[in-house]
């Protein structure tokens, strides 16, 4: 299944690029989840992310792994998997995709794919990711609005 979300930063890839950290992943966690996160290396090559994931409903753990970055002055990428997914998950891959648009802004495409492990378990987790990442493209204007702010 895929999800291809598009979001206009007004900031700088510059800026972008150095804030895509912890604290950003902090502030984009959905609400009515709480999510504590155990490691979070980064966005390098084999930086690991490992999540202890609380719904009202569920306890499970998320492994994911960096296993491909690029930069250019012009864009940059990562790409992250999921090495251990909680249950109904199969697969997943996550391109975080930023070009520049002009030096004052940029855009953030965030390229998911995944598979799950039954039809079933399919038809629920869709909407679920869906919503979340059109959720973000809010956390993520005003995350970068802050951050440039703060600059000045």
């Amino acid at each position: 299944m895929k999800i291809f979300q598009t979001t206009r930063i007004s900031a700088s890839i510059e800026t972008v690029k150095e804030n895509f950290n912890q604290k950003l992943f902090e502030y984009l966690n959905p609400p009515g989840a709480k999510v504590d996160i155990l490691r979070f290396d980064g966005t390098k090559k084999d930086d690991v992310l490992i999540l202890n994931l609380k719904t009202p409903l569920l306890q499970t753990k998320w492994q994911g792994r960096i296993i491909e970055r690029q930069e250019t002055s012009n864009e940059f990428y990562f790409i992250d998997i999921g090495e251990i997914l909680p249950m109904g998950l199969k697969t997943w891959h996550h391109k975080h995709l930023v070009t520049k648009i002009n030096e004052d802004s940029c855009l953030l495409i965030d390229d998911v794919n995944f598979t799950a492990k039954s039809k079933v378990a399919g038809l629920i987790l869709y909407p679920m990711f869906w919503s979340m990442f059109f959720w973000r493209r809010h956390r993520y204007q005003r995350f970068f609005q802050v951050v440039v702010n703060s600059k000045k």
